[in-house]
């Protein structure tokens, strides 16, 4: 009887210590999404926090806090709240066209492109951002950033510099790519951490029109991307790390665009910085 009794109040306490925490959490707190989240799992009441993040007015501070743990743990249920908050490409031709336009400097400059991606497949190329253009065929004329053999690449055209981590299918990355033009430093960061890094290659020639999810050949990106980012200096892996896992307010220094990609349903992925919409075409 002793051991039952005992029994009887792990259970009380059990449901004491979450199921009032899924309840009161403040939804746009991001250490309370990451608690209110793993109590739910744990409890098996993922069904209410589900509830309560749908009601939210800040769902996309949720969502990045839900990445946070799909990341690492790439549970179930972490994937199909992700899957909210991102744009799903289906390899074959859904892209997101973005018109050249002069409020997006990325020729003879610094940049930084970073993005949250879910790859489903990597066979052959799989571009995250590249030109569109096929009348240019030039050393450092066509901006591609592509995943190839699993790996990240960023290349101006014939200059490509290659990561060393192989990516897998169905997890989520944070990619950045970088370039310093002082010194001409390419840089790939994965998850935070660099991967990959080369000095004295020359800058991006020209641009023209962009392609979210594919470039001039084709090589679409089969699975999800989120969060795209343009940045017209190369961050620092500080600076990385500082906003990774958060959405961005758009007004940010240096942030040239901003697509979350998470509400593309009107046809149009919103650029919250400069007003460079991209078209979507699936």
């Amino acid at each position: 009887m002793k051991m039952l009794s005992t029994y009887l109040v792990v259970i009380i306490l059990f449901s004491i210590q979450f199921s009032p925490i899924i309840a009161q959490a403040d939804p746009c707190s991001i250490d309370g999404v990451i608690a209110t989240f793993e109590a739910a799992t744990m409890s098996n009441s993922i069904d209410v926090w589900l509830q309560q993040y749908q009601a939210s007015d800040c769902s996309r501070r949720v969502i990045s806090a839900v990445q946070i743990l799909a990341r690492g743990a790439n549970t179930l249920y972490g994937n199909a709240l992700v899957l909210d908050g991102a744009m799903y490409f289906d390899g074959l031709n859904d892209v997101v066209e973005i018109p050249h336009s002069a409020q997006l400097p990325l020729v003879d400059t610094s940049l930084t492109v970073e993005a949250w991606i879910r790859a489903a497949s990597f066979a052959n190329d799989r571009t995250i951002l590249g030109e569109w253009d096929t009348s240019v065929n030039g050393t450092n004329e066509r901006l591609h950033l592509i995943i190839r053999d699993r790996r990240p690449y960023l290349g101006f055209s014939y200059n490509d510099l290659c990561s060393q981590q192989s990516l897998q299918e169905n997890n989520w990355y944070h990619i950045v790519w970088s370039y310093q033009l002082q010194n001409g430093t390419m840089t790939i960061f994965i998850n935070g951490q660099p991967d990959g890094s080369a000095t004295g290659r020359h800058s991006l020639n020209q641009v023209r029109d962009l392609r979210i999810g594919s470039r001039w050949s084709g090589n679409y990106f089969h699975g999800q991307i989120a969060e795209l980012r343009i940045w017209n200096y190369a961050h620092t892996q500080d600076e990385i790390a500082a906003t990774m896992n958060s959405p961005l307010r758009g007004d940010e220094p240096g942030l040239v665009a901003y697509y979350p990609l998470d509400d593309v349903e009107d046809g149009i992925a919103e650029d919250l910085v400069g007003g460079n919409d991209g078209i979507v075409h699936r």
